[in-house]
């Protein structure tokens, strides 16, 4: 592996795998259904893929916007599966619960202002107009 796709690939493996914790914690608790959770999953790993790809090929910044979206997604999924557990499903059971799930809460605005303002601004040739 090149090292211009090192960190690329370190952020899509992080993002999925976040992402894909937080979906086993809410099936495990019962809070989603297996069929909404495979179609979150196909979702969530098209995001950072379209980004890796991109970043890889072109080495173009919407497909670090894509990442990083696919990443605050991922945390996103990860700490409201964390502060569910730790809130509802079995109180005090983890440290910090309250304030994971507020992150959570709160996760998505990297994920708005990412995709619809630098996208947009970024495309298609990752460099800012004129």
């Amino acid at each position: 592996m090149s090292h211009g796709v090192r960190a690329p690939a370190a952020t899509f493996v992080v993002a999925t795998l976040l992402f894909n914790a937080g979906l086993v914690l809410l099936v495990v608790m019962g809070s989603l259904a297996w069929p909404l959770a495979a179609f979150f999953l196909v979702v969530e790993t098209a995001l950072p893929a379209v980004g890796l790809f991109i970043v890889a090929r072109t080495r173009n910044r919407v497909g670090w916007v894509f990442l990083t979206a696919g990443l605050a997604l991922g945390i996103q999924a990860f700490f409201y599966a964390y502060g569910e557990y730790g809130l509802v499903h079995r109180p005090g059971a983890v440290p910090g619960a309250s304030l994971v799930a507020w992150a959570g809460e709160v996760a998505w605005l990297p994920q708005l202002v990412l995709v619809t303002t630098f996208l947009f601004l970024l495309f298609p040739d990752g460099r800012l107009p004129s």
